[in-house]
């Protein structure tokens, strides 16, 4: 399975396993819900475990922010936004995008990779990345295929979509745990720029990030 150290996922002959190794602490009650958004029916098993000692942490209780991103509009996606104080622990994305029309690009389904992650933490920008797939822990547009590792885990790759020629879909996800987690006091606005400047290449992004607020 593709695990990493906060997503864990075995596929069997039988069923998939999934596990979230997040912790969630909460004051006085917390409610799990689960969607199924697709068009086939899935049977879930769920194994729950709750430990009963208080466990609020420095940070607070776990929350996850999604945001949906679909053409026409294009530039930035929003990964994460807040207000106050809190922690960035993981983010995950489904991008769905095509070639870029600009001068001197060679016109590959995955130009959409070339955005980069802007971060602004309490007011000041201080986070400028170096392309999409290296914020998910990888290089030149995934050729190499599904990888994970501690910190990230990819998959989902279609470097050529069917449905939509010149276009292309991967689903990442990036971890900011032990060492690596962002923390403002402030404020946070963390955003993944569509493409090398070119909007049009967005078909669809959707993301869902976890953060202690």
């Amino acid at each position: 399975g593709l695990s990493s150290l906060a997503l864990g996922a075995h596929s069997g002959p039988e069923a998939t396993s999934l596990s979230v190794r997040l912790p969630m602490p909460f004051k006085t009650r917390a409610a799990w819900s689960l969607h199924n958004l697709g068009a086939v029916p899935v049977n879930v098993e769920l194994a729950l475990e709750v430990d009963g000692r208080p466990l609020a942490g420095e940070w607070g209780t776990l929350h996850a922010q999604v945001h949906d991103t679909a053409r026409p509009a294009g530039g930035a996606h929003p990964l994460a936004v807040a207000r106050g104080r809190g922690r960035l622990v993981g983010v995950c994305m489904m991008m769905h995008g095509g070639a870029a029309k600009l001068r001197g690009m060679r016109g590959h389904p995955m130009n959409f990779l070339e955005g980069d992650e802007l971060g602004t933490i309490d007011g000041e920008r201080v986070i400028a990345g170096t392309g999409t797939e290296d914020y998910f822990n990888g290089a030149f547009y995934f050729e190499e295929g599904p990888t994970a590792d501690a910190f990230a885990q990819i998959w989902g790759i279609v470097p050529d979509d069917p449905e939509r020629p010149r276009t292309a879909r991967v689903t990442a996800c990036r971890w900011h745990v032990l060492g690596d987690s962002i923390d403002f006091r402030q404020s946070l606005d963390l955003r993944m720029e569509v493409g090398p400047g070119d909007p049009s290449v967005l078909e669809r992004y959707r993301s869902v990030a976890f953060l202690y607020r």
